[in-house]
């Protein structure tokens, strides 16, 4: 039976999703995946409303309803691979309860708010060029691995040749 896989998607859930594809295609063989629009799990709307309205949801209750709905629809233990608000939301999930084998978090900016690490193996993703990405004494402080990707932006997970080098690395590390 194949590890169970989590993908969690950026603030747009849906909504210009194409570049999902690669990590499916890349890890189903491998993994049960299943991917999760993390406006859908945060009822937000993943239509008809701007990136600074969808960003403000998020912050206000959407994460925390996002966490709550994760929880109730995964019991068993999983792999998280998660992109942008998704990381909060695994991030979070994991604190509360939720069974994580590994944790992959691209672009999730909003960690370095973060005071406490989940227990499971943390491995983060960012953009040399994402200015809202942890500073080194947080990743030091949280002792967890992190890779800066040279010329990455905060949408780097969106890039078809990174999203094939990291469904490699988690392939690897089953």
């Amino acid at each position: 039976m194949k590890q169970r896989l989590l993908i969690l998607s950026d603030l747009w859930g849906k909504e210009n999703a194409d570049w999902v594809s690669t990590y499916v295609e890349n890890l189903s063989e491998d993994f049960e995946v299943v991917f999760y629009s993390s406006c859908e799990l945060a009822g937000i709307p993943d239509f008809d409303i701007t990136e600074h309205e969808r960003h403000r949801l998020f912050i206000e209750s959407g994460v925390e309803e996002a966490v709550e709905n994760l929880l109730s629809l995964e019991k068993e233990e999983v792999v998280i691979l998660a992109f942008s608000i998704g990381g909060t939301i695994g991030w979070k999930a994991s604190l509360a309860g939720l069974k994580i084998a590994s944790f992959y978090a691209v672009s999730a900016t909003r960690l370095r708010y973060e005071k406490e690490k989940p227990l499971n193996k943390v491995t983060l993703y960012y953009g040399e060029g994402d200015a809202y990405k942890p500073d080194v004494s947080w990743f030091e402080k949280m002792k967890v691995d992190y890779h800066i990707i040279p010329k990455g932006t905060h949408e780097l997970y969106r890039d078809k040749e990174f999203a094939k080098k990291l469904c490699l690395e988690i392939k690897s590390k089953r």
